[in-house]
């Protein structure tokens, strides 16, 4: 039997189609339909991802504070090695009650302990009971990318996140965000920036970076498109524009710091004062806020 050649096909179309006949083999619509459904179900799923970060840790400080309300020795012992200032005490002036000049608890010892350990189990049921659902979802997403083969290729992310994005801030915007920041101090320091002077340079940073955000996203789309035929590439450069979107971010907030007269070390020193005085979930939802809003 001679060789088929593409001359002898293309000129006998309709010999070919009498012997496989007229339908296709493959429901091409349902294919795609398939493809854009998962696709969209993807979407979906990280936008309310991306919200119920935000309301965990709205959850996460309302519970914490309501916790604290309960846990008195926890609270005196805060105020008392951190210094705080006498309002954190406000939380538990419920608890008490003046008999004559004694002050006494309003409910027994026992009473506080069990509506904390209530309040408490049921938080933290909550949390096991969805992170066990994410735990399902995140293995069967895990085995779907082992079979896909690109598990090997994929590039991991640097420990030291760098930027292959050339940003340049408009100096207008960054004179308007630095000139709009009023810099004050936390009471008794002179170098720990007060929380609301860093929730400004923050929130500053979305309209700095807007321009710049825009741009990268056109760019880095126009490169995944390129790329949909080759899976490694194309992760790749899913990754390389999560990348770039952080550092600009990031790079967004230490121009107005700098604009401000604040190095990043001066920053840092700040955020990690913060923290010591129980703020740490303060600071993750201003930081968390701008991304929402800016991604």
């Amino acid at each position: 039997m001679s060789e088929v050649k593409i001359e002898s096909i293309e000129s006998n179309f309709e010999a070919v189609l009498e012997l496989v006949g007229q339908e296709s083999f493959v429901n091409w619509e349902g294919f795609t339909k398939s493809s854009s459904q998962l696709s969209k179900q993807m979407e979906d799923l990280a936008k309310q991802l991306t919200i119920f970060r935000d309301v965990q840790q709205r959850r996460f400080i309302t519970t914490m504070k309501q916790l604290k309300g309960f846990d008195i020795p926890d609270l005196i012992k805060t105020v008392k090695s951190k210094k705080l200032p006498k309002e954190a005490l406000k939380t538990i002036l419920s608890r008490f009650q003046l008999n004559g000049e004694k002050l006494e608890l309003v409910e027994s010892t026992e009473a506080l302990k069990a509506e904390s350990k209530k309040l408490f189990d049921s938080y933290t049921a909550a949390n096991e009971a969805l992170t066990a659902k994410l735990a399902e979802a995140a293995t069967l997403l895990q085995e779907r990318i082992v079979e896909s083969g690109v598990l090997n290729e994929v590039a991991q992310p640097p420990k030291e996140l760098v930027s292959t994005f050339k940003h340049n801030f408009d100096e207008s915007q960054l004179e308007l965000a630095g000139s709009s920041i009023q810099v004050e101090y936390l009471p008794g320091t002179v170098d720990t920036l007060h929380i609301k002077t860093y929730a400004q340079i923050v929130e500053k940073t979305q309209d700095l970076i807007k321009q710049e955000y825009k741009r990268l996203t056109q760019e880095a789309r126009a490169k995944q498109r390129s790329l949909f035929k080759e899976p490694k590439k194309y992760i790749d450069s899913l990754v390389e524009y999560l990348t770039n979107t952080e550092v600009l971010v990031i790079e967004g907030q230490k121009a107005i710091a700098k604009r401000l007269g604040l190095t990043p070390e001066k920053m840092e020193e700040t955020e990690n004062a913060l923290m010591e005085k129980g703020l740490a979930q303060n600071l993750l939802l201003i930081q968390s806020a701008l991304r929402t809003r800016v991604k």
